[in-house]
């Protein structure tokens, strides 16, 4: 229980400080709700499951890693929030301010 009080404070902390430096809140609320969808999994259940499996080609030897939709979210999250830094870096740029 305590670490996922932990790992709660440290999303909302994530959150926080994000949002406070002008991040995408879809972005903030990706990677937040992922995390705390798979903190809230593994507390209530002991594991997280991943569902979903791809195989290339219909290959079993050629297989990405099986994750879960919270994965995903933290995943698409923290790409847009990269891209929303570099973003906001060559605006600044572009505008004259450092």
């Amino acid at each position: 229980l305590a670490l996922h009080s932990i790992a709660l404070c440290f999303a909302t902390a994530f959150a926080v400080i994000f949002l406070r430096r002008g991040a995408s809140a879809v972005a903030v609320g990706l990677v937040t709700g992922g995390a705390i969808g798979n903190s809230v999994e593994r507390f209530l259940f002991g594991r997280v499951t991943d569902f979903v499996s791809v195989h290339w080609f219909g290959s079993e030897t050629l297989r990405f890693p099986a994750f879960n939709a919270a994965d995903l979210c933290i995943t698409a999250g923290a790409a847009a929030l990269v891209v929303d830094l570099l973003m906001s870096g060559a605006r600044r740029d572009v505008h004259g301010n450092s």
